[in-house]
């Protein structure tokens, strides 16, 4: 698997997020595509049809991140230092992507859409909904 290309989106009623929301981001989006990719070709027939309603609905949150995420870290007033560790995180979660086997890949995809949704989604959603 390899990660799915960018193009630069920022819609501009968007509020900006600090350099740590966006580095957060940034890795919530990467797991996410590596998880729709996973289970959009998943190796079990009998599971391919039960993944089709969380694969709509994760694939709908990556494109949600996606459209709101800046290429680029945003930049406070000094100069912006890039999050200790973000370029390896999201190296390691390709690396192990090329490296698993497909039904290691299927059920860490599982296993991952938990902590995903009580880890990641849900404290970002929140950050974007406060005032």
């Amino acid at each position: 698997l390899t990660p799915t290309p960018r193009t630069p989106h920022a819609p501009a009623h968007l509020p900006l997020c600090p350099p740590q929301g966006w580095a957060q981001l940034v890795l919530v989006e990467a797991e996410l595509d590596r998880t729709v990719r996973v289970l959009q070709n998943l190796s079990a027939p009998q599971l391919a049809g039960k993944a089709a309603r969380p694969l709509a609905l994760l694939a709908g949150i990556r494109d949600e991140l996606r459209r709101c995420i800046p290429l680029k870290a945003p930049a406070p007033r000094g100069a912006f230092q890039a999050p200790t560790g973000l370029r390896k995180r999201l190296q390691r979660i390709w690396a192990k992507s090329s490296q698993a086997s497909r039904e290691c890949l299927e059920k860490a995809a599982v296993l991952n859409l938990f902590r995903l949704l009580y880890k990641l989604v849900i404290p970002v959603a929140y950050w974007h909904t406060s005032p």
